[in-house]
């Protein structure tokens, strides 16, 4: 018969350190599991501000498009006349060639357009962050000659002052 005193091995198995290394290896995969779904969200936001940008950019290229489409018909109408009567001719007819652009685009790009030293200026601004900025001069046979076409961002809206981190 065995002694009452005597343990057997079994008793002195401890699962305290165990549980502890098991908890903190669930805590990690917790943690890790969060960081990942906040990761993959932040990435999520800047796509989609990534593909407003650039549907925003497609679309002002093609207001911009048939602007100088339109320039260029509206100036094989007047001829190859003098100048003074061309540049007249022209910025009587700037807001009904700017109208049309608009329109191409559904209205969802505001199209703004002067005459200034024979040189048309014209802005095409989107809802979104970028612009287009087109110069177009008259040459002396009478054709749109292209000096400037530049896409241009618009300055974001700051953060509000509460916000800590929206995701981007």
């Amino acid at each position: 018969m065995a002694a009452p005193n005597r343990r057997n091995f079994t008793d002195n198995v401890r699962i305290g350190p165990l549980s502890v290394l098991v908890l903190v290896g669930i805590l990690c995969m917790a943690v890790l599991a969060v960081l990942s779904v906040s990761t993959s969200n932040a990435s999520l936001v800047i796509a989609q501000r990534q593909a407003h940008a650039v549907s925003d950019s497609y679309l002002a290229e093609h207001a911009a498009q048939d602007f100088v489409a339109t320039l260029d018909e509206e100036l094989a109408k007047t001829g190859t006349g003098e100048a003074v009567t061309t540049a007249r001719g022209l910025e009587a007819s700037l807001p009904d060639i700017a109208r049309h652009a608009q329109e191409a685009s559904d209205g969802r790009v505001l199209v703004n357009a002067t005459l200034q030293d024979g040189v048309v200026h014209a802005d095409f601004a989107c809802s979104g962050a970028r612009a287009l900025e087109v110069e177009v001069s008259v040459g002396a046979d009478g054709r749109p000659h292209v000096s400037k076409w530049a896409m241009t961002a618009i300055r974001n809206v700051e953060e509000p002052a509460g916000a800590l981190w929206t995701g981007a």
